[in-house]
């Protein structure tokens, strides 16, 4: 592997990554700085966007397209990356990436934990900005429902949640 080869393969992880970050803080100015403004996106088998807007706009819930998912007003999620693997082609590049992610929502039931097996697959370019995503396919291999046990303060509705008496 030679240094450029190094040096990419770190702007490719350091680009899902700072997705990742981008949702789980929900900092959107972080996250116009992941995808090029034509992305295209498939989760789950659903076309979401034709470009960053409307990706924005999916992530956002303020969009008309949702994920064929129960999820009711997220409070917190966390995104831990794991495999990751890149091909590069000078200013191309394919990569996969697994991860979990851990989202708390807040269904009229009461606060619960989701966890969610999942795997991006991305087809990246490199503009003088450094690495963007142009294409993302996301996939859930597996999904878990939990009662939610605890959360920090402020998490969810406000107020610590505690368990159920």
């Amino acid at each position: 592997m030679v240094a450029g080869d190094a040096d990419d393969r770190w702007g490719i992880l350091d680009t899902v990554t700072r997705y990742f970050t981008a949702i789980d803080r929900r900092d959107f100015d972080l996250l116009r700085r992941v995808f090029t403004a034509d992305v295209d996106a498939v989760y789950e088998g659903v076309q979401v966007c034709g470009g960053l807007d409307a990706l924005l706009a999916f992530v956002t819930g303020t969009g008309e397209v949702r994920l064929p998912v129960d999820v009711v007003d997220i409070q917190l999620s966390m995104h831990v990356i794991g495999n990751h693997v890149a091909e590069i082609d000078g200013d191309l590049a394919r990569a996969e990436s697994y991860a979990l992610a851990h989202l708390v929502d807040r269904p009229p039931s009461g606060p619960r934990l989701r966890t969610r097996g999942l795997r991006y697959k991305d087809e990246l370019v490199r503009p003088a900005e450094g690495w963007r995503i142009r294409r993302r396919v996301h996939l859930c291999d597996w999904m878990r429902l939990d009662d939610l046990l605890w959360a920090a303060d402020g998490v969810v509705n406000g107020r610590l949640v505690v368990p159920p008496a």
